[in-house]
């Protein structure tokens, strides 16, 4: 727990004229004057998730660059439609940088938190099935297909291969899906035709 310890400032006239006021048998007003002010000591040990006497030494914020691409199928079927000239509606791409950039928080987490669940691709090295995001949306419910890559420059890029709004969106074996809704979010994971919940948000 914190150590709290309280600095009281006292005046001292403030002390005569009371004691004058009682010895003369009237009762004092009670003031609204702020007597003390909470000091918190940084060097106190407190309990966190990981240890009962630790001491937080730093509280840092640190940016990620990210860069979304657009894969020239997405581009087709965003301006030009299915084969047979049907329009998707509701993947604009404002709309999918929308959802990806939601996502990112709930991709870290199973990330951290589920075993076997890897996101990241580096050329040349570790290569990770595409994942599926699903939003339920005004125009059905949205699916994006996505893959993450990290690059020499300390940058990471994420691709977009396709993205449709049906309720019977096809997924490919191994594939896992995250399905947003909210603060909220569903990981699944299809393998032999069959999804199975891994974990959820």
């Amino acid at each position: 727990m914190w150590l709290i310890s309280y600095i009281i400032n006292i005046n001292f006239l403030d002390v005569v004229v009371y004691l004058g006021k009682t010895l003369m048998g009237k009762r004092p007003r009670i003031s609204n004057q702020k007597v003390g002010e909470v000091i918190i000591d940084t060097e106190q040990y407190i309990a966190n998730k990981g240890s009962k006497n630790a001491r937080k030494i730093l509280d840092k914020t640190l940016e990620t660059h990210i860069e979304i691409w657009f894969d020239k199928h997405f581009w087709n079927r965003y301006q030009f439609g299915d084969d047979n000239g049907g329009e998707r509606k509701g993947i604009e791409p404002l709309i999918i940088q929308g959802l990806i950039i939601e996502s990112l928080t709930h991709i870290l987490h199973y990330s951290f938190y589920v075993p076997g669940f890897s996101f990241l691709n580096k050329v040349g090295g570790r290569s990770c099935p595409r994942l599926v995001l699903k939003k339920n949306t005004v125009d059905g419910i949205l699916n994006v297909v996505i893959a993450f890559f990290y690059t020499d420059d300390h940058k990471y890029e994420i691709t977009v291969y396709t993205a449709m709004c049906v309720d019977d969106f096809k997924v490919q074996d191994g594939q896992y899906i995250i399905t947003l809704d909210g603060a909220n979010s569903i990981l699944e994971h299809f393998r032999r035709k069959t999804f199975s919940e891994i974990d959820h948000l």
